[in-house]
């Protein structure tokens, strides 16, 4: 049995009718894959007789494995972030792949999957330029972006002087530990430069 029998609406948010009599899937799944990797047991026969919620979350912990390791080497833990729009895709492609497999009418799936699949073509562009793989743009900067990164980096070149006018002012009173006696506060301000880089500037406030 692959998919729970379910007779009444409320049965459809039971967890012990729809996901528990499945998690024994999910602990065999590792040594299933291996037999699949071996030749032992074909992999289409292994994607067809599992619950495509447990292969989902199976791919899932895979996934999650393969960003935990690009975000260590990269030193970026948002890694995810780079397939938000491809992975909704990615996941309905992954159920209906698996009702057309167990001969489950798919057309609405189908249909959700065609539109999703437009959805992320049309954000894929700005994927890759928001995360600096495309490192030229070919669409002109609007007035209103030249307008706001103009407006940022006078902003910070404010706060810059304003620190350094304090610094200045306050003299000896601040050693290497003199800031026990201020209070401060760390604005950060995203630099639109590159569109990932950001900044960090302090700010001393008045003394207590």
């Amino acid at each position: 049995m692959t998919l729970p029998i379910i007779k009444t609406l409320e049965d459809c948010a039971d967890f012990s009718k729809t996901v528990e009599p499945f998690l024994p899937q999910l602990y065999s799944f590792p040594a299933r894959l291996l037999d699949a990797i071996k030749g032992d047991e074909s992999f289409l026969k292994l994607y067809a007789t599992t619950n495509p919620l447990i292969s989902g979350f199976a791919i899932s912990l895979i996934l999650g494995a393969v960003f935990l390791v690009a975000a260590d080497i990269n030193g970026n833990y948002s890694q995810v972030d780079r397939f938000w729009s491809l992975l909704p895709t990615f996941y309905i492609a992954h159920f209906d792949a698996w009702a057309r497999l167990a001969g489950i009418p798919s057309k609405r799936l189908d249909l959700l999957l065609l539109w999703s699949t437009v959805w992320s073509v049309s954000h894929l562009p700005a994927l890759l330029t928001s995360h600096g793989c495309l490192t030229i743009s070919s669409r002109p900067a609007s007035r209103s972006t030249i307008g706001g990164r103009a407006a940022m980096e006078s902003a910070m070149k404010i706060t810059d002087g304003r620190l350094s006018a304090s610094m200045s002012q306050s003299g000896p009173s601040i050693s290497s530990t003199g800031l026990s006696s201020h209070s401060t506060r760390v604005h950060c301000f995203t630099a639109l430069r590159l569109r990932r880089t950001s900044s960090c500037s302090r700010l001393e406030s008045s003394p207590r």
